[in-house]
């Protein structure tokens, strides 16, 4: 029986063989990269045409997966040549990036977590956030395929000479101004994903305990809770402190005190749970649970004291 080779040799061969056949219709450039994603780094194929300044990544691990079941690496290279050359790739000047004037509209901030992107915190600028740390990107493209995005390098601001603090604060201008906030009982949020755009949940009696706070995309809308006066207005809406639950980068989940009936340490252990078996790896945001309270207008996240209820 014919022994499957390793992922780093499959890496090569693959890279290999996707530039030979390309090579047949121009020239292009492949090769085998690390790439930062949310919580996680992982090996791509990177792949550019030589009159382009703008490359491709296309990510192996599900390549090398198909590669363990059987299926022979010629027709997993096709199958990424194909997929490579259905993307609509923008083709972008290098010296587009280096004029602040030109990408200033198009910085955005997203809220991401802490501990698992130490590699976006080398690569530019960032703020630590007491829910996770706040990155910056360019949006290159945002049409009904997608979003592209690339964040904003050390390299960049050091060209731009802007101020860190002003980078930031035109980024949360430009991310609220495109995508605002909304806040929705979590029974109308159950109810558009089961019946449709707009759908609201059957009447029930008292108030609902569970709400979602996320954007109108439903995409980092966890980076709503930057949005200045957001949370105040939540308050205001409840009328009273509240709980943050981080179900994922997308979205939070808001709990009323006065509705609650567990305690913090039940909380954050419904929080792991839920990371652990319903969002994907690349997707959390945090384990941790986190209050707002009115009277400071600050987050902080519940210590293992706290036995509020």
């Amino acid at each position: 029986m014919e022994s499957k080779m390793s992922y780093q040799e499959f890496q090569e061969r693959l890279c290999q063989e996707v530039q030979r056949e390309l090579n047949q219709q121009g020239t292009y450039h492949c090769e085998v990269m690390q790439n930062q994603k949310n919580n996680a780094i992982l090996w791509g194929l990177s792949v550019r045409k030589e009159d382009s300044s703008m490359a491709a990544v296309i990510y192996l691990d599900k390549p090398y997966q198909s590669y363990l079941r059987g299926k022979p690496l010629e027709e997993i290279s096709r199958e990424l040549i194909s997929a490579y050359q259905d993307q609509k790739i923008p083709q972008i000047d290098e010296t587009f990036f280096t004029d602040y004037e030109t990408v200033k509209d198009r910085i955005q901030v997203r809220l991401v977590s802490r501990e698992k992107n130490q590699a976006y915190y080398r690569r530019g600028p960032y703020k630590m956030h007491p829910m996770g740390a706040e990155v910056l990107f360019i949006e290159l493209q945002s049409d009904r395929e997608g979003t592209m995005q690339a964040q904003v390098t050390n390299k960049m601001a050091e060209q731009w000479k802007i101020p860190k603090s002003v980078l930031f604060q035109k980024a949360l201008e430009n991310t609220q101004s495109r995508n605002k906030a909304v806040f929705s009982a979590m029974g109308d949020v159950i109810a558009e994903l089961i019946m449709g755009e707009g759908a609201e949940a059957p009447e029930t009696e008292g108030v609902s305990p569970l709400y979602v706070l996320s954007n109108e995309k439903r995409e980092y809308g966890a980076t709503v809770l930057l949005y200045p006066d957001v949370l105040k207005a939540v308050r205001k809406r409840l009328g009273e402190d509240f709980y943050i639950l981080p179900s994922s980068l997308h979205e939070s989940i808001i709990l009323p005190k006065g509705l609650v009936m567990m305690d913090v340490k039940e909380l954050r252990d419904v929080v792991r749970e839920i990371n652990q078996n319903e969002v994907r790896p690349e997707e959390v945001l945090g384990n941790e649970v986190y209050e707002y309270r009115g009277a400071t207008n600050r987050v902080r996240k519940c210590s293992k004291e706290d036995r509020e209820r």
